[in-house]
């Protein structure tokens, strides 16, 4: 273009030189202002001066904190300074925002700042307003970039992104928090395997098959959260406190981990149908058993074994084992978790062994029916029982006493399982709902019934309606169970300890002997103390850390220190009757002391990220090895229970028992008396005799109280008071007793009180022994004192003879059957005068008694013929003979034996013996005839057997008659007669009874099962004597 056409113009605009410069090193000059356009962004050209060299886009570039968007600039600075949130190095065109973790708080900024430690930003951040990634801000209007302590680590179990807040941390699968408003996250018990959470398929986190009822977070932020239950942690169907509140008609299962829909009314059917089965074919096994005689024999055997005691000590040991996880928080581990299952039935909860509790309603209503279903259960067996008593016309004091029986035995299974479940109406878990600066807001939910709020925080209220409705329920129950129920246990103990002391069976004793029976009877109401110890440790003890204490060790600490204090109590006081349930209830507590220790280890194992640190505290690895502790310990116990029943079984002790039952007698004692019996003696012939008598029937009536001088008598003077104290005098004969003023003031005051007299005679001359008409003779001659202290209304001797001789004298022998016979003669007379069995007609008394585990003859017999030949020249021996065969066929089975003449017998015949009886008339008349008899037989091999009669009016003598008489060929080889020990026959029948017995051993017989007809039979009468005289010396 022309010239003049840029004339006035002050712009140069797409200037271009010889190589991109002034040619010849041309200098442009300008004084007029230069709009320089078409520059590069960045870059600035000034407006006028001299311009040299290469000026393509222009040649400045932007200064550093600038920046430069325009063609056209003529200054450093640009188009301005670099914004806040930007950075600007030399020659930017444009700001460039600050990155994910960096700031830039102020104008013209060159690089961008990073943030500190804990914080973060978004990108163009002027500030570090974020958390950074693992951490949190739990107060959302804070400022965070002023502090950054706000920014707290991310709770475990959750995750925390950039710029997490308190409502959007995301949780992990099996976990769950009660609000958005918390960092305090749960782990759902049950969705965690060795400590981790199962995977969740995140295709489908609503999925039912999903191995976790607790989801956690499932997408994070954007979610829709219900922020008053966080129901959208849970699977459909689950609400609540870690998911477990189920919708209706279903209940939450442990085994299963999640909610179940309840059994439907056809299922309960067909399940209490097939309880009814079972109950009626066990009825009818019982019934069937009952009527076989020989299981009716075994049966008889097991009131022997004291099963009702440690009946009571395995169930209360095993009801404090399955409160572990219900009252203390222990959870076996899941290999382990069906030993607990196992024992649940001993926990005798009706209400879930017949129907998951939550599936009955609301939880009032459950507590309706678990407080009263065991009152209903004994109103039940009441009708029952009243209506039977109508059919039998049996008498209402007998209906009500079994009632009461019935109703303790109810009341002692359920007392524990019902008063937990009372206690459940108070039990709450709390959950932290909102942080705080000074402690979490927390608002806490029934155990019992995850849908019952407790409490609504920090604002005060005292729960929904639903747990304030509870409290009445609550209070009126705690009352009726574990206070009424222990109260009138310890009333009736109460009631009923004189009776017991004093052996007094009344009938109200009777009902409740299920309490105090296993006990001493000065501890007849330890039942109550072992009750309020069962109590404590399955219910009470939830008072204990009411909010924490399923969480923490404090009640197991606590459960521990009281089981080895009772364990204590139980070793100074020893309240048991026999020493073996003593030992037993020690066990117990012993190992119920080891269970809870265990629990705290399992309780310190059971998060498998702790496996270190378990194993460092504790010694053992994990949570499975504590449960197999535990595990163990209760399996000793019932091993150990059943070592005790079988060594009771097994046990050796003599003991004294109902020939009719099998169980021990019942040593009733008047009122006011203290003793059973009181043994009246003559101290020098006496005495020793009479104190074996005490000492054995104390080894075979553990429960007899005997008043023996040397152990009771503390003033001579008052013998009458000490008569009155006892329920019956046992009067030893022997010589010199009627003769003993002592003796005589102890017999003046039994015939003053009517009280029942058991004469027992000496026998033996050499002890001081005495015919009874040489006592009686005695007696006549010294029991004429006038109007004694003890008894003005005395009559004279007639009285005191009619009175002891009144019943033919029990004869005392101290060789070991015959003793035995003798202490059970003296007992069922004892037991005759007692008015428990008087009331019931004799009829347990009837059969006689028996010694278990003792030196007993039992009866003896053949199973193939036997013959037993008698002489005719041995006077009195055709009578026994007859005795003989007659106690052949006492056993079943048994065949008689056959009674032939010995004379007209073939001597070498097999299965036959010789009876030779020694009385005054052996060897007097035919003595050689008799003397060739017995050398025959010995030639022969027949056995002979010697009987030797003892009582002096049927002829008896002292042995060494016989050696005088006995022809000398017989004493010598190779006969020797006498070599083989001769049995003594006594008169009365308890002894006769023996000697037969022994006979019959002698000639070869086994033993047999007792017929207790035939036994009764035999101790029916006295034998007669046979006619013998006295024998005529013959030179």
């Amino acid at each position: 273009k022309e010239l003049s056409d840029y004339l006035g113009k002050s712009f140069v605009r797409a200037s271009s030189f010889v190589n991109n410069t002034a040619t010849f090193d041309v200098t442009i000059l300008t004084t007029a202002p230069l709009v320089w356009q078409d520059c590069q962004l960045g870059r600035w050209m000034p407006r006028a001066g001299a311009f040299s060299g290469d000026l393509t886009g222009c040649t400045e570039a932007c200064m550093q904190g600038y920046f430069g968007n325009s063609t056209d600039l003529g200054k450093s600075t640009c188009s301005g300074p670099c914004p806040p949130g930007h950075s600007c190095s030399e020659g930017s065109a444009e700001p460039t925002p600050c990155e994910t973790g960096t700031y830039m708080p102020q104008a013209g900024g060159v690089s961008c700042l990073k943030c500190p430690p804990r914080l973060s930003s978004h990108e163009g951040s002027t500030t570090c307003d974020l958390c950074d990634e693992g951490f949190f801000q739990r107060n959302e209007s804070a400022q965070v970039h002023e502090d950054s302590d706000l920014c707290e680590p991310c709770p475990e179990h959750g995750a925390c992104p950039r710029g997490t807040t308190i409502a959007s941390i995301r949780l992990n699968p099996g976990f769950w928090r009660d609000s958005l408003a918390t960092s305090t996250i749960y782990a759902c018990e049950g969705n965690l395997s060795n400590g981790h959470p199962f995977e969740r398929s995140l295709s489908d986190p609503n999925a039912s098959s999903s191995p976790n009822r607790c989801l956690g977070s499932v997408t994070g932020e954007g979610d829709e959260w219900d922020k008053t239950t966080g129901d959208r942690y849970c699977l459909p169907g689950h609400s609540g406190p870690k998911c477990e509140a189920c919708e209706e008609a279903h209940f939450f299962s442990q085994e299963a981990n999640r909610c179940q829909a309840c059994p439907s009314a056809s299922d309960l059917a067909s399940t209490a149908g097939k309880r009814l089965c079972v109950a009626l074919l066990l009825g009818i096994l019982a019934v069937a058993m009952y009527r076989n005689p020989v299981a009716r024999r075994w049966l008889g055997f097991v009131p022997r074994l004291g099963l009702q005691v440690k009946f009571k000590i395995v169930v209360s040991f095993c009801q404090c084992i399955v409160s572990l996880h219900t009252v203390y928080g222990v959870t076996l581990d899941p290999q382990l978790a069906f030993w607990t299952s196992a024992l649940e039935a001993l926990d005798f909860n009706a209400l879930d062994m017949t129907i998951p509790s939550t599936c009955l309603g609301s939880m009032q209503a459950r507590l309706l029916i678990s407080a009263l279903w065991p009152y209903a259960a004994v109103a039940a067996l009441l009708l029952a029982l009243a209506a039977q008593g109508l059919a039998v016309r049996r008498a209402t004091s007998g209906v009500l006493g079994s009632a009461l029986a019935l109703g303790i035995f109810v009341f002692f299974l359920a007392l524990p399982s019902v008063s937990r479940n009372i206690f459940k109406a108070r039990q709450c878990a709390p959950y932290s709902f909102r942080d705080a600066p000074n402690g979490d807001y927390e608002r806490s939910y029934l155990v019992a019934d995850p849908s019952v709020r407790c409490n609504e925080g920090p604002d005060g209220a005292w729960g929904n309606d639903d747990f304030r409705q509870l409290a009445g329920y609550f209070w009126a129950f705690f009352f009726l169970w574990p206070v009424l129920v222990p109260a009138v246990f310890l009333l009736l103990t109460l009631r009923v300890r004189s009776s017991v002391r004093n052996h007094h069976m009344t009938r109200l004793a009777h009902a409740t002997r299920f309490l105090w029976r296993d006990y001493d009877v000065s501890f007849v109401w330890w039942e109550v103390v072992d009750m309020a110890r069962k109590l404590v440790l399955t219910s009470g003890i939830l008072f204990v850390d009411t909010e924490y204490g399923a969480r923490r060790l404090l009640r197991l600490q606590v459960a521990s220190i009281l089981s080895a204090t009772y364990l204590a109590l139980l070793a100074l006081a020893r309240p048991y009757r026999n020493s073996a349930d003593l030992y037993l209830a020690c066990t117990s507590n012993l190992l119920l002391t080891c269970s809870f220790v265990s629990g705290v280890g399992i309780k310190l194992c059971e998060e498998g990220q702790w496996r270190q640190t378990c194993q460092d505290f504790t010694g053992l690895p994990s949570s499975l090895a504590w449960s197999a502790a535990a595990v163990g310990l209760t399996a000793a116990m019932l091993l150990a229970s059943l070592l005790v029943i079988g060594g009771k079984a097994c046990a050796k002790l003599p003991s004294i028992r109902l020939a009719s039952t099998g169980r021990e007698p019942f040593l009733e004692l008047p009122d006011q008396c203290h003793f059973h019996l009181f043994l009246s003696h003559a101290w020098g012939t006496g005495q020793d005799q009479t104190h074996t008598i005490a000492r054995q029937l104390k080894l075979l009536l553990p429960q007899i109280n005997i008043w023996l001088d040397v152990d009771s008598l503390e003033d001579i003077s008052r013998l009458e008071e000490s008569i009155q104290d006892s329920a019956a005098v046992l009067v030893f004969l022997s010589d010199g007793y009627f003769r003993s003023a002592n003796c005589r003031r102890e017999l003046y005051a039994a015939l003053a009180s009517a009280k029942p007299i058991i004469a027992v005679r000496e026998v033996d001359k050499g002890k001081g022994g005495a015919t009874v008409e040489e006592l009686k003779a005695e007696c006549h001659l010294h029991c004429i004192d006038e109007s004694p202290a003890g008894y003005p209304a005395y009559r004279g001797p007639e009285e005191a003879i009619a009175r002891v001789f009144a019943v033919e004298p029990i004869e005392w022998v101290r060789l070991g059957a015959y003793q035995l016979e003798t202490l059970k003669a003296i007992t069922l007379r004892m037991l005759g005068h007692s008015r428990y069995y008087r009331h019931r007609g004799g009829h347990a008394l009837a059969a006689g008694l028996r010694v278990a585990n003792s030196g007993e003859c039992p009866p003896h017999g053949f199973v193939a013929q036997h013959t037993l030949l008698v002489s005719r020249v041995n006077p009195g021996a055709r009578l026994v003979a007859g005795e003989v065969a007659g106690a052949s066929t006492e056993g079943g089975g048994a065949l008689p034996v056959a009674v032939k003449e010995a004379e007209a017998a073939d001597l070498a015949a097999e299965s036959q013996s010789l009876l030779l009886l020694l009385n005054n008339q052996t060897f007097c008349e035919d003595k050689m005839a008799l003397a060739s008899l017995l050398v025959r037989a010995r030639e022969a091999g027949c056995p002979v057997v010697l009987l030797w009669e003892q009582d002096p009016d049927c002829g008896g003598c002292p042995f060494h008659i016989f050696k005088e008489r006995t022809p000398l060929e017989l004493q010598l080889p190779p006969h020797k007669l006498f070599d083989d020990l001769a049995v003594p026959l006594y008169r009365s029948a308890e002894l006769r009874k023996v000697s037969l017995r022994q006979v019959l051993q002698g000639m070869g017989a086994k033993p047999l099962p007792l017929s207790q007809a035939a036994g009764h039979k035999l101790g029916a009468s006295l034998n007669p004597c046979p006619g013998v005289s006295e024998c005529e010396e013959q030179s």
